[in-house]
């Protein structure tokens, strides 16, 4: 998956189309990793199936077993407003652990 997490991050870096990086790819992967470098791509590609991510990483956090090994998916992706304590705090001030 490392390799994959990198071709995703030059994609975004040097703005390059990548095959195969779609909504499904971002929702069925297990690499948190590669699930949110996934979710950025297509962000900044405006991508009209983004709302199936969003839902993902909303559902996401909603289930506490699944929060400590996807928690940079789900900060990345999420509003401020959906988020709650410390997570709220820290992405109102603007932090961001990718850029």
């Amino acid at each position: 998956m490392e390799g994959i997490a990198y071709i995703i991050f030059f994609g975004i870096k040097y703005n390059f189309t990548i095959q195969g990086v779609d909504t499904n790819f971002v929702v069925n992967n297990s690499d948190c990793i590669v699930k949110t470098l996934g979710a950025l791509y297509l962000k900044e590609r405006n991508d009209s199936d983004f709302d199936k991510i969003y839902d993902d990483a909303l559902t996401i956090y909603g289930l506490k077993e699944k929060r400590e090994k996807y928690w940079l998916y789900y900060y990345t992706v999420l509003n401020e407003d959906d988020l709650t304590g410390d997570w709220k705090t820290i992405k109102h001030a603007g932090v961001s652990f990718i850029k």
